[in-house]
């Protein structure tokens, strides 16, 4: 459990405790976080933007369903390595081989950690093998 303070139009404060694990009422996934819409929201949605840093269009904003779908469709991407449009990557992506492809499409096809700068699967050009190419 976490806590959220806020504060009342009246100068008062007020300190609510919230399970960050529990379903964004938007979303779905879990509210991480309080926002300023509450403990029930999480930030992202409180600011209409998907965890990826994409904005919600008109059909996603009022289409829950829609919204819910777009979400989870977001994590996935992630979890299978792709790089959310609202970050950079960490890596030394100019001189590994893949590179080009985390921030030209989004994702490292060799599974590399855009996140990390001492990334495991860093490979120059001249490092690849012919084995590896086919």
């Amino acid at each position: 459990m976490k806590e959220a303070t806020y504060t009342m139009l009246d100068g008062s404060r007020k300190t609510f405790k919230y399970d960050e694990n529990a379903p964004c009422r938007s979303c779905g996934l879990p509210v991480v976080s309080a926002s300023m819409g509450g403990t029930d929201i999480c930030s992202w949605c409180d600011c209409g933007v998907f965890r990826d840093g994409t904005k919600m269009d008109y059909d996603e904003l009022t289409n829950e369903s829609l919204r819910k779908k777009r979400a989870k469709e977001i994590v996935e991407k992630v979890k299978k390595g792709w790089m959310p449009e609202n970050q950079q990557p960490k890596c030394d992506y100019v001189h590994c081989m893949a590179g080009m492809g985390l921030v030209g499409g989004g994702r490292c096809f060799l599974k590399g950690e855009w996140w990390n700068k001492k990334c495991p699967q860093f490979k120059r050009d001249e490092e690849i093998t012919d084995k590896e190419i086919k």
